[in-house]
């Protein structure tokens, strides 16, 4: 842009941007207006008239509007040249084209939400269901619990750092050579993990709980990663172990009856 002459030259590429024909002069600047949103226009003309006053580049992200009214994303970056007298005499920028990452951007963020909507999801389920899942990467050594797994073991996030070693506090000493032992053989010959054991919560209560898992093999072989869930079987073993005695007592009735 030539501050005396107010005139504009752009280079074929910034043409083909904006989807205009290359062979035709530069639109005006007040038909640039077009171009771009509103907003996107309000930015880059505060920013332009900021530029002009105190030298001072601007980078920005603008939306714009292309000749078929569809929408689009660009990269500006403007810098304003001084001749020797240090007096502001032209201002030259550089545009680049970044629907496409833009687009991405978006892709990726719709992906996430509803990444998370999901994991609201098996939370919220989890919690009905009160089976928590967790993940062991077994090559940083990592564990992760979801919310149910805190809950079952009375312990908030940030108070405990769960890690198959530091899990084990959990377990009640009669099981802890079981929870080892299952474990290491399900590591070894990759055959499913599912046992049960009890354990013994923060808060001191006693619960049966039931694990399932699998270890997840990397390319060459190497066991990577185990997941699994656990859920707590307390009030369920309580129930079977009661209808067995009802069953046993009835029993015991009819066979002095019949006898």
């Amino acid at each position: 842009l030539d501050i005396a002459s107010n005139e504009v030259s752009w280079s074929e590429e910034l043409y083909k941007m904006y989807g205009f024909d290359p062979r035709k002069p530069v639109p005006l600047y007040t038909e640039h207006k077009k171009l771009l949103t509103p907003e996107s226009w309000e930015l880059l003309s505060a920013s332009l008239a900021k530029t002009r006053e105190t030298g001072l580049p601007y980078e920005l992200e603008l939306k714009t509007v292309r000749k078929d009214g569809s929408n689009g994303w660009m990269w500006v970056r403007g810098e304003a040249v001084l001749d020797a007298g240090g007096r502001i005499v032209e201002l030259w920028g550089a545009a680049l084209d970044i629907t496409a990452q833009k687009n991405i951007e978006q892709e990726l963020n719709l992906a996430k939400d509803k990444a998370e909507r999901n994991e609201r999801k098996l939370s919220e389920a989890q919690a009905i269901a009160k089976i928590g899942s967790w993940d062991w990467d077994m090559i940083t050594n990592e564990v992760s619990w979801s919310d149910e797994v805190y809950n079952l073991f009375e312990v908030k996030k940030g108070e405990f750092v769960p890690g198959f070693e530091n899990n084990a506090v959990f377990i009640h000493p009669d099981d802890l050579p079981l929870y080892y032992s299952l474990f290491q053989e399900s590591i070894k010959n990759g055959t499913a993990l599912d046992h049960d054991y009890t354990v013994i919560t923060a808060r001191g209560a006693v619960k049966l709980v039931n694990t399932h898992g699998q270890v997840l093999h990397d390319a060459d072989g190497k066991p990577a990663r185990f997941l699994g869930s656990i859920m707590d079987i307390t009030e369920r073993k309580r129930a079977e172990a009661e209808i067995k005695n009802q069953l046993a007592e009835k029993e015991l009735i009819l066979k002095e009856v019949f006898h």
